[in-house]
């Protein structure tokens, strides 16, 4: 009954406050306007018409929605703050922790896409890059969502932090739950504020060889339009990327930094729980594998460029080799950075961590696994490439291998993802290889390797079997009479992918076999000696009465003693 009373209450608290959040935005929008921030109309009915009735909708949405909040919240806060058990319980439940992760992680998330759209656009504009047409919002809706958005988060940030200090511990799921706001929240903060850092690097190289349409896709997508000015064509995705860098930068730090704090307490509940958190180690590891997909595809996309040079079927209209071939690994060093540090932080804290857990596994598994994905996908490209040359009929699918060059296109590219796969599995799996022979490693049986085990052959088994459905598919049309063109086309991609499929199956299958088997001890290790059986102490034999002298009665023949023994 409790549960069922939080979710009533807390459900039309939520859904009360995005009403009242909507009618404020709106009349702020509609105040600012006013005043002379944003686009001005023309004094047109049509614009005062529009006007009036947003600031109806604005009255009628917003007070509605304000009172529902504000009695339900209330309601809430008083359950909070009842005295004892009761108070304590509130503060500590699952459904009080998803309401402040969900309510806080989309304030946080509105207001600063606002504010990196304003603050880029304002600054742009005030050095003169303007532009003819933008996606975004004008001034006065993005102020005011920043304004808005921003105060509803401080409150309920606050409110949040007021509820750790009572010293109640919360634990269980609901710490969980919080956990993964504070913990998403720095890792959106951290990916943002490094991909601001790339897309500086790239706008400089293009700058550097002036081509205005080499700026990677996140600058491109901040500040779309047509420049109007007479700055430089990177002034805009370089303001955007700086901006973006700051505020995202912000949100990072600050939770980092709090998490930290949290976990450095000496004697309070709520340090140890940090310390030992699992929420905290996979965050970590979450960074680690984005680190090592973006370095990854980074050095595929360079292999990939330079094999396509080589092979005279570079498409990059002129540009200079180092800009195809080394400036994707150059704009991933920042992903590069975060997977080492956090790697060698997750390794620091292993000590204290979650029981049972090593960092160091789940590190390398999670390397192996990128690193087998990019095989994966270049020998499935590769083969694909080649069944579709070879095949007979007309090729018109995914897979196009319809002329020389483009056929050597597809194939460096294929190369160029088996190359990178190559250097980021090859050392992590046969490192997790060599653990197996040693005896304190506890590598065969440990929840890491199996969880990388079953997924790899799971992934290869459900592969396999839709590659077969479809390849099945076609063939089967034509024994039933139907029509059926371009089959070369059609199974080429799907029979690559059964191939690999069946090769990923057989090769993890026999390390699951072999994980099952002792491991073989090297010849060279000396073999421990049995110990001792432990010998038993003899009691001390009994004094025998001293008996009278009697006759020596003869003894038998042959008998021990006896002089013919």
């Amino acid at each position: 009954m409790a549960t069922a009373k939080r979710l009533y209450f807390y459900s039309v608290s939520g859904t009360g406050l995005g009403m009242a959040l909507f009618g404020v935005v709106a009349l702020l929008h509609l105040l600012l306007s006013k005043i002379g921030l944003g686009p001005q109309n023309s004094g047109s009915g049509f614009a005062a018409d529009a006007d009036r009735d947003l600031l109806a909708v604005a009255i009628a949405v917003g007070t509605v929605g304000l009172a529902l909040w504000i009695f339900h919240w209330a309601v809430a806060e008083r359950m909070v703050k009842a005295p004892g058990e009761a108070g304590a319980s509130e503060r500590a439940s699952i459904v009080r922790s998803l309401y402040f992760a969900v309510v806080l992680a989309i304030l946080l998330g509105v207001a600063a896409v606002a504010a990196v759209q304003q603050l880029s656009d304002s600054i742009a504009n005030v050095l003169g890059a303007r532009q003819s047409n933008s996606l975004s919002l004008d001034d006065s809706w993005s102020v005011a969502a920043i304004v808005v958005f921003s105060a509803a988060w401080a409150y309920h940030a606050w409110v949040r932090a007021r509820d750790i200090r009572q010293g109640t511990p919360i634990e269980g799921a609901a710490a969980w739950v919080s956990r993964f706001y504070l913990y998403g929240a720095a890792f959106i903060g951290l990916i943002s504020m490094l991909g601001s850092i790339s897309s500086i690097i790239y706008t400089a190289a293009s700058a550097a060889i002036n081509n205005p349409s080499g700026t990677d896709f996140s600058s491109f997508f901040l500040q779309p339009g047509v420049a109007q000015s007479s700055t430089p064509w990177w002034v805009r995705p370089v303001v955007a990327a700086i901006v973006g860098l700051a505020v995202w930068g912000a949100i990072w730090l600050g939770h980092w930094l709090y998490s930290n704090r949290l976990r450095s307490g000496e004697s309070s509940a709520r340090s140890t729980s940090e310390r030992t958190s699992r929420v905290r180690l996979a965050f970590m590891m979450v960074v680690v594998i984005w680190g090592v997909s973006s370095m990854a595809g980074a050095v595929a996309s360079g292999f990939g460029s330079l094999l396509m040079t080589a092979t005279g079927t570079d498409y990059s209209t002129g540009l200079p080799l180092w800009y195809t071939t080394a400036l994707p690994a150059i704009a991933a060093l920042p992903a590069l950075a975060a997977w080492l540090l956090h790697r060698r932080r997750a390794f620091d804290e292993a000590a204290v961590g979650p029981a049972g857990v090593s960092a160091t596994r789940i590190a390398s598994y999670l390397t192996a696994w990128v690193g087998l994905g990019l095989i994966v996908e270049g020998c499935e490209l590769g083969l694909a490439t080649i069944f579709g040359k070879w095949l007979p009929g007309a090729s018109t699918g995914m897979v196009y291998s319809g002329s020389d060059s483009v056929f050597k296109l597809e194939l460096s590219l294929a190369a160029g993802y088996l190359i990178s796969g190559l250097l980021f599995w090859v050392w992590p799996w046969f490192t997790s290889q060599r653990r197996r022979h040693e005896l304190a490693s506890g590598e065969i049986g440990s929840s890491s390797r199996g969880y990388y085990l079953y997924a790899v052959v799971g992934s290869a088994i459900l592969g396999g079997a839709f590659s077969l459905a479809f390849i099945l598919y076609p063939y089967l049309r034509l024994a039933f009479g139907l029509p059926q063109a371009n089959l070369a086309s059609i199974i080429s991609a799907p029979l690559a992918l059964l191939l690999v499929s069946a090769g990923l199956l057989a090769y993890h299958a026999f390390v699951l076999r072999s994980d099952a088997r002792p491991p073989r001890l090297p010849a060279s290790w000396p073999v421990a000696a049995e110990p001792p059986a432990p010998v038993q102490p003899v009691p001390a034999a009994a004094p025998v009465p001293a008996e009278q002298p009697t006759a020596a009665a003869p003894m038998p023949a042959g008998e021990p003693g006896s002089p013919t023994a």
